[in-house]
């Protein structure tokens, strides 16, 4: 299982930058990533995610993941208030908020809470992020 985890991750990662990488606007990237993240998830059975989510070696390939993907947020959002794009913004901490919201997502209790598939749970997440990075208001 671990192997099968591994390469699934290497390969949905892979397929997630070849879809941001030539966008420049960090608005539309930041969108494409978490709904791509969102697609790429969708792949996985339910039994794979709940075997993953287990306390055992593939929850720690999952854990890193699951690092690796809001560290990439927290870039894209860096990049973006260096471009004046977004509000100055603490990346580190939308970074894990968007990291704690994947895991709700994932673990299920987010969907079961809100009635959304996975697909729209990710969308919505890109929306809120998005909103709280270019609202101007305080």
């Amino acid at each position: 299982m671990t192997t099968a985890l591994k390469h699934f991750f290497k390969t949905a990662a892979a397929r997630i930058e070849d879809r941001v990488e030539t966008i420049s606007d960090p608005t539309d990237r930041i969108g494409t990533y978490l709904a791509s993240v969102g697609d790429e998830m969708r792949k996985m059975s339910q039994t794979c995610h709940l075997d993953m989510v287990s306390p055992d070696a593939t929850f720690e390939i999952w854990a890193l993941n699951a690092r690796a993907s809001a560290q990439r947020v927290r870039e894209f959002i860096r990049d973006g208030v260096a471009a004046g794009r977004f509000r100055g913004m603490h990346a580190e901490f939308v970074g894990e908020s968007v990291s704690l919201l994947v895991d709700g997502i994932q673990h299920g209790e987010l969907l079961e809470r809100t009635g959304l598939s996975s697909g729209e749970a990710y969308s919505e997440l890109g929306e809120l992020v998005l909103a709280a990075l270019t609202n101007t208001t305080r």
